[in-house]
C-alpha cells in the first residue's frame, strides 16, 4: 500500500515520516504559532552569542561602507518609509495570497529554467523526476528545442543519415 499525502494526493516514499509532501508539510510548520515562536527564539538565542552578533554587524557594516554616503542616506530614509507599510495586515495578505504567489513561481519558473519553453515546462519537469537529474533532463530537451545549437546539430545529422539511405538505396537498386 503506497501512502499518500492527505492535501494533495502524492504519493510518499517509504522513507517519509511526516505524512505529507514537503510543501504542504512546510506550510503546515510555517502556519504554526508553536514553529513561529521556537524560530524567533533559535534567532534571539544565536544573536544572543556576542561573536555572532558580531559577525552580523560586521557584515551589515562591510556593505554599508561599500556605499556611498548619498546611497546610504537614501537607503535608511527608505527603510524608515517602508517598514511601517511592508508590515502592514494589507500587505502581508496581498504577499501570501495565492495569486501572488502563483506569479512568483511562474517569474521562477522563467528564471531558472530560462532556455525552455514555457509549453515544454511540463515535459521538462516529467522528465527530470523520470531520469533523476535535471541536467540529464536538460540534455534531452535541448535536441528538440528549435534555435538551440544542439537542434540544429540534430537537425544536420539527420539530413546526412537521410542522405546516406537514399545513396545506398540508389547503389542497391542500380544493378
Amino acid at each position: 500500500m503506497t501512502r499518500s499525502c492527505p492535501d494533495c494526493g502524492k504519493a510518499l516514499t517509504a522513507s517519509n515520516k511526516s505524512g505529507y509532501c514537503a510543501p504542504h508539510l512546510l506550510a503546515r510548520r510555517n502556519a504554526s504559532p508553536e514553529h513561529k515562536a521556537k524560530a524567533a527564539a533559535g534567532r534571539r538565542a544565536y544573536l544572543a552569542v556576542p561573536a555572532n552578533r558580531a559577525a552580523l554587524a560586521a557584515a551589515v557594516r562591510k556593505g554599508m561602507l561599500n556605499l556611498s554616503p548619498a546611497e546610504r542616506a537614501r537607503r535608511s530614509e527608505q527603510g524608515k518609509r517602508m517598514v511601517p507599510t511592508l508590515q502592514s495586515a494589507e500587505v502581508q495578505a496581498k504577499a501570501n495570497a495565492p495569486e501572488a504567489k502563483a506569479a512568483s513561481a511562474r517569474k521562477r519558473t522563467a528564471t531558472m529554467i530560462h532556455w525552455c519553453p514555457p509549453e515544454l515546462v511540463p515535459t521538462y519537469r516529467a522528465l527530470s523526476k523520470k531520469l533523476g537529474s535535471s541536467q540529464a533532463a536538460r540534455e534531452v530537451m535541448l535536441p528538440t528545442i528549435a534555435g538551440t545549437a544542439e537542434n540544429a546539430r540534430r537537425t544536420v545529422l539527420n539530413h546526412q543519415d537521410a542522405q546516406r539511405i537514399r545513396h545506398a538505396r540508389d547503389v542497391a537498386q542500380s544493378y
